[in-house]
């Protein structure tokens, strides 16, 4: 059985990032150190390969509430690097994408799209979820996004 790029697999891929490294995206969004950046990546990076073999163009992107991306993993490890998050350098902000503002802006804090990725050029669905802190000011949010085939 194939994996189609519909709303509920990219839920379904949302809710296992979200076991293996929640904690870790929330740690990061809320202090942003070297330290914590290391212990994000050393969490998304593996799942990731354990799951892009079930769907094409798996891609997890975390930003911060402004839109600066702190990782992304369609730039691969040259580019995500905490200099690079620091120099706002990993890719470029994303406060203007449709679904990471439905997921900063919505009562349940989540947001969905399909459109062209600019960065692979392939019409992609993308499905975003708001990071929260304790006095509900909302940190982020973390994207996740498979190729359209």
């Amino acid at each position: 059985m194939s994996f189609t790029p519909s709303l509920g697999n990219l839920n379904a891929l949302m809710a296992s990032l979200n076991q293996v490294a929640a904690n870790s995206i929330f740690n990061f969004t809320n202090t942003p150190t070297s330290e914590s950046w290391t212990t994000m990546h050393g969490l998304i990076a593996p799942w990731i390969s354990t799951n892009i073999f079930n769907a094409n163009g798996l891609r997890v992107l975390v930003a911060l509430a402004d839109g600066t991306v702190c990782y992304d993993s369609a730039k691969g490890d040259d580019l995500n690097k905490f200099s690079n998050f620091n120099n706002k350098s990993i890719n470029e902000n994303h406060n203007t994408r449709v679904a990471i503002l439905q997921a900063l802006l919505s009562n349940n804090g989540v947001g969905f799209e399909t459109k062209l990725s600019t960065t692979t050029n392939i019409v992609t669905n993308y499905l975003a979820q708001r990071i929260w802190v304790t006095n509900g000011r909302p940190m982020g949010t973390i994207r996740v996004s498979v190729d359209f085939q």
